[in-house]
């Protein structure tokens, strides 16, 4: 740890916890501003004044306490830094270049701040309390709104204009459950439970009712990693535990045989298992993020620059094909050890904890990280902001521990 890195407990500071009171706040209104940035230049700017303040919350913070930036983040500001210098230097359109530079750049530094504060709370909990609530707000919207009503049907033919992303919507989803998970273990009083049950229930018919195939496989993978490396062994050993895993799967298992195949997302997985898991786009742009790399192995085509390339005039839906593609191999080898790092102090921390509920926190951090590089297969999560997120989050949240333990 370097010298200047001072572990002092922030929350200590009755002052401070008033500012990440105020924090919390500007947090849930910066995720939730996400989905109106489509309303106007007014809302943007809005969006973006607000996150600019609570960077400077983080900066106070930083300034006052010392604190330290995980290592994460100068590989993000490496890999922000050679993807704009390479794809000026290479790219045919630079306005894509600049156009995803800033936005990654944006991603980062707030992200940055997100950490920073969890990291001085040691406890990311408010976090996932926010992607919860953005969970249950996009779940009460799709429900008053009637939107993906007929994607319930079991119809190909759905004739609703959607104004929003269902892929996007179904990872929302998929998020927040993971938020949903994580506060269990930070409460044992019945209500609050019987609360976050009911949440994680319409979290998960909202799931369905976009018809996205990645965010419901992506669910059916984090709930199994979830069982696996946050009770695994010891499962038999606590009998509630045991009772509530069999709830778990046995209300899964109802869902996914006797709801799914009734709807548009059972109709979408049948004709996937019938005619394959890829479609010819998705493979097309597969073998094409290959030849634009292999056309540059160091710099790739530029960033943003897939599109321009693409005989499909797509991106390449795909975090690692995309990557790849447009930063080269330097690129993919600056981004990627971010998750290595990242899951390296997970177990160290899993490893020298004796806490059953800092076991339990790294369990699910492992099964939430192996599902985001999964999902990462087929979406492009580092221009995703709810993926940065939980990054932050969990980089924050493991960065103190480490130091702590």
């Amino acid at each position: 740890m370097p010298d200047d890195c001072i572990s002092i407990p922030i929350m200590e500071n009755t002052s401070f916890r008033r500012i990440f009171g105020f924090a919390d706040l500007l947090t849930m209104a910066i995720m939730l501003g996400t989905f109106f940035s489509g309303e106007g230049e007014l809302f943007q700017l809005l969006n973006q004044g607000l996150a600019a303040l609570l960077v400077l919350i983080y900066i106070s913070c930083h300034v006052r306490f010392r604190l330290c930036v995980p290592p994460e983040f100068y590989l993000a500001g490496l890999f922000i830094f050679w993807s704009m210098l390479s794809g000026m230097l290479v790219a045919v359109d630079r306005g894509w270049v600049l156009s995803y530079g800033l936005t990654i750049t944006r991603f980062a530094i707030l992200s940055l701040a997100i950490s920073g504060l969890a990291m001085a709370r040691r406890n990311p909990a408010r976090g996932f309390m926010v992607m919860t609530v953005l969970m249950l707000y996009l779940s009460i919207w799709v429900r008053t709104t009637g939107k993906f009503s007929e994607l319930m049907a079991g119809s190909l033919n759905y004739t609703q204009e959607l104004t929003i992303n269902p892929n996007l919507v179904g990872l929302v989803m998929l998020w927040g459950f993971a938020g949903i998970l994580f506060l269990w273990k930070t409460t044992t009083r019945i209500a609050l439970r019987a609360i976050l049950i009911v949440l994680a229930i319409g979290c998960i018919f909202t799931l369905i009712s976009t018809g996205s195939r990645g965010s419901f496989i992506g669910f059916l993978f984090f709930v199994a990693l979830w069982i696996i490396f946050c009770y695994g062994k010891k499962l038999l050993r606590n009998m509630k535990s045991l009772a509530m895993i069999i709830l778990v799967i046995a209300g899964i298992y109802y869902i996914a045989v006797k709801v799914v195949p009734q709807t548009y997302l059972g109709v979408k997985l049948m004709r996937s298992a019938e005619v394959g898991c890829l479609d010819e786009t998705r493979t097309g742009l597969y073998k094409e993020a290959m030849e634009m790399f292999l056309s540059n192995p160091v710099a790739g085509v530029g960033l943003g620059n897939f599109t321009v390339h693409s005989s499909f005039q797509l991106y390449s839906h795909s975090d690692y094909a995309e990557i790849l593609s447009t930063t080269g191999f330097v690129g993919f080898t600056l981004y990627f050890p971010i998750y290595i790092i990242l899951w390296r102090r997970i177990i160290r921390i899993r490893k020298k904890s004796n806490d059953a509920k800092i076991k339990y926190q790294m369990g699910l951090y492992k099964a939430l990280l192996l599902t985001i590089l999964a999902i990462g297969i087929g979406v492009p999560n580092f221009l995703i902001i709810h993926v940065w997120f939980l990054l932050a989050l969990m980089i924050g949240h493991t960065y103190a521990l480490d130091r702590d333990l």
